[in-house]
C-alpha cells in the first residue's frame, strides 16, 4: 500500500487520495488498509518515518565521501544541489504531502523528523564548506553558507514541489535549475566555480 500511495501522490494532493484509490492501487482490501494502519494520517507517518530513515542515510553517505576533503567549494555545492535536487524530484509527491502537513497542522512528530535531516545537511555541508574557508569570499561564512542553504531548499522545494518557478512548461529543467542554484549559493559564500 506504501507503494501504491507514493504513485499516486504523483498525481494527486494527499487530500484527494482516498482509502478506496490506495486499495484499488495496490490490489488490496479497505480491510487490509486498517489492519495496518488507523488512517490516512497513519499511512502518512509511516510514509514520512520510512522517507526520514533513507534520507539521513543518503545525506550520511553523500558527506562522508572521502572526496570531499580536498573537494573546492563549489563542487560540493554543486554535488550538494544536484543531489537535493534528485531527492526533491524522486520523492516529490510524499515530500509535498507532508510539507503541507507541516504548514496546515502543528505536529510536532512530523516537525521533528524534518527537522532532523535539515540540521544534518546543514551541520556537514557547513562542515565541509568551513573547512576551506579560506576560498570563501564571504566576511562570515559561518553565516552565509546556512542563509545560502535555507534560500537553495526554498528554491528547490518551489520548483520541485509546487513547480512556482517553472515560468513555462518545460522552462527551467532539473540540470539548469541545479546550474542555477549553485550559481548563486556560490556567489553569495564567495567561492569560484
Amino acid at each position: 500500500m506504501t507503494a501504491a500511495t507514493r504513485k499516486l501522490l504523483l498525481s494527486k494532493q494527499f487530500d484527494d487520495v482516498a482509502i478506496r484509490d490506495i486499495v484499488r492501487e495496490a490490489g488490496a482490501s479497505i480491510g487490509a488498509f486498517y489492519n495496518r494502519f488507523s488512517d490516512k494520517r497513519a499511512l502518512l507517518e509511516y510514509l514520512d518515518v520510512q522517507q526520514t530513515a533513507a534520507a539521513l542515510t543518503l545525506w550520511t553517505a553523500f558527506f562522508d565521501r572521502p572526496r570531499w576533503r580536498s573537494a573546492p567549494p563549489a563542487e560540493i555545492v554543486r554535488a550538494f544541489v544536484a543531489a537535493a535536487v534528485r531527492a526533491h524530484r524522486q520523492n516529490a509527491g510524499l515530500l509535498r504531502a507532508v510539507h503541507f502537513r507541516l504548514r496546515s497542522q502543528d505536529d510536532a512528530d512530523f516537525r521533528a523528523r524534518a527537522r532532523r535531516i535539515d540540521q544534518l545537511i546543514r551541520r556537514r555541508l557547513t562542515e565541509h564548506l568551513l573547512a576551506r574557508r579560506g576560498e570563501l569570499a564571504h566576511p562570515a561564512p559561518e553565516r552565509a553558507i546556512p542563509f545560502a542553504l535555507l534560500v537553495t531548499a526554498a528554491a528547490i522545494r518551489e520548483a520541485i514541489l509546487f513547480e512556482d518557478l517553472r515560468l513555462n512548461p518545460g522552462e527551467l529543467g532539473d540540470e539548469l535549475l541545479i546550474e542555477e542554484l549553485a550559481r548563486t549559493f556560490c556567489a553569495y559564500i564567495g567561492c569560484s566555480r
